[in-house]
């Protein structure tokens, strides 16, 4: 295994530099998958039984901050912060995405030139 990872860092070149960013970026859009998630949950318990609201302290005063006495409109706003949030997390992705075609599409290049170094 050793051997194999090696083998793949001398043909990466001076690319490698990019692989902890690229790996920073994996682990991030992991973390807003899971945020993603726990949110969904959190948000269909509210749906389901106001009165989760009702007995959290700093829910209320969020609700209360964003302008929201009832639970329909509290429900409304979540909704659509939930909709951002995952409007956020698709940008993310597509982002992630992006950045791996064109590291891989960049690699495919420079090795059917012959190149086993950058060229």
């Amino acid at each position: 295994m050793k051997h194999y990872l090696e083998q793949v860092l001398e043909i990466l070149g001076a690319d490698r530099r990019r692989l902890p960013w690229i790996a920073l970026l994996v682990l991030f859009a992991s973390l807003a998958d899971m945020v993603g998630i726990g949110v969904v949950g959190a948000f269909v318990g509210v749906v389901l039984d106001p009165t989760l609201l009702e007995g959290n302290r700093t829910a209320r005063l969020i609700a209360r901050s964003l302008g929201s006495e009832t639970h329909e409109r509290t429900v409304l706003l979540l909704g659509l912060g939930l909709v951002a949030l995952f409007s956020a997390k698709s940008a993310l992705a597509l982002g992630l995405q992006l950045t791996l075609a064109r590291f891989a599409r960049n690699q495919q290049v420079r090795l059917r030139r012959g190149c086993p170094v950058r060229c």
